[in-house]
């Protein structure tokens, strides 16, 4: 007899109030630490964050270590390696839309563009279950509640990372652009 690991509504609610207390800690010095202006211009370095995050989150979990006991059951295998593709360019296209309706709010910006991805998660995951995700054995413990509580607050959590990512790459960009300009006017 072999034995199938599976994940209960209890132990996404445990994931869901533990990680939505981290994400709000990572919500408040995010917004502390991005101003306005920052924000602003960090458009597509967010939007190719974004789509690296989440391509490569599916490509590991998706397609790899989730594969057998979740998706080969909800995808075709034909798919297998298409959706990190997929995925990563439709969470990036998201990514864009959130930054677009961000900087139209008065305070906050980088609250709402994490918190964005909350309801976001809820779509995808509501139609994922729509597809029987569910009823795989690995989920057959959890209800639909709690797994949309825990996928709401994982969406913010990969969220807070693609703003820090993002942050850093612009830095990195900034100073890669001011070596390169240096070299260029002959300055040392």
């Amino acid at each position: 007899m072999s034995s199938v690991a599976r994940i209960t509504s209890a132990d996404l609610w445990l994931g869901a109030v533990m990680t939505a207390a981290i994400v709000a800690g990572l919500v408040v010095v995010a917004s502390r630490l991005v101003s306005r202006e920052a924000f602003r211009q960090l458009k597509w370095y967010l939007v190719v964050s974004a789509a690296v995050t989440y391509g490569m989150l599916w490509a590991v979990f998706g397609s790899v270590y989730f594969w057998s006991s979740v998706y080969g059951s909800v995808f075709p295998s034909w798919s297998r390696w298409v959706l990190p593709f997929f995925f990563g360019g439709v969470d990036g296209l998201a990514a864009l839309g959130f930054w677009w309706v961000s900087i139209r709010v008065a305070k906050w910006q980088v609250a709402v563009f994490i918190i964005l991805a909350g309801p976001w998660s809820a779509v995808g995951h509501g139609i994922a279950m729509l597809k029987g995700l569910l009823t795989v054995p690995y989920l057959v413990q959890a209800t639909a509640a709690s797994a949309l509580a825990f996928a709401t607050v994982e969406y913010m959590f990969y969220e807070c990372a693609i703003v820090a990512m993002a942050v850093g790459a612009r830095a990195v960009s900034a100073r890669v652009g001011i070596a390169t300009r240096r070299r260029t006017s002959g300055c040392s």
